[in-house]
């Protein structure tokens, strides 16, 4: 009897082990571990930024638009939704006006195919609603493509993301100059 209860114990034993050894599938993999950082196809914005200095405009009446473009993101994570915000000057510790994106996007995602998106992104800004003291001179024009929607709190409203968003910048620096007719 002592051997039977023995080789029962060691019965149990044996198959406590093997229980251990059985492994499971393992946790799901997080969106922070397998995320990709969409990217802008620089070759593809218009203006070209131009390595000799700002893209000058000139000020010569009330009708002052500039276009900008982006016509290609390359992005693995094909399935994701990006967001795309257009932004002037941003400066989130001027004021909140300057922290606003000027424009918004969205990009829809797709099920398969090629990471390279043709998107056709543009905006066209309008610098005669800049105050005229502040038209004339240097600016910034920034686009941001992520894949998750900005937060509009924190130390960077609307260019801060939750935990695993990632995102890319392009920009571009205009100068506006003065004329005749400017107003």
């Amino acid at each position: 009897m002592a051997l039977s209860l023995l080789l029962i114990a060691l019965m149990m034993s044996a198959s406590l082990h093997t229980a251990c050894f059985v492994s499971p599938k393992g946790p799901p993999v997080s969106v922070e571990s397998s995320n990709h950082r969409p990217q802008i196809v620089t070759e593809t914005v218009q203006p070209q930024y131009s390595e000799n200095g700002p893209i000058i405009v000139t000020c010569a009446s009330d009708q002052i638009d500039v276009d900008f473009q982006v016509a290609t993101i390359i992005d693995f994570d094909v399935e994701q939704w990006l967001h795309v915000r257009w932004f002037i000057d941003y400066d989130p510790h001027l004021n909140m006006v300057n922290s606003r994106p000027f424009a918004e996007q969205e990009v829809e995602g797709h099920d398969g195919g090629s990471a390279e998106r043709d998107v056709d992104i543009s905006v066209r800004v309008p610098l005669n609603w800049l105050p005229l003291t502040t038209r004339l001179g240097t600016h910034l024009v920034e686009v941001v493509v992520s894949d998750a929607p900005p937060l509009s709190v924190g130390e960077l409203p609307y260019r801060s993301f939750p935990p695993g968003g990632l995102s890319d910048t392009y920009s571009w620096v205009i100068e506006v100059q003065e004329s005749e007719g400017c107003q």
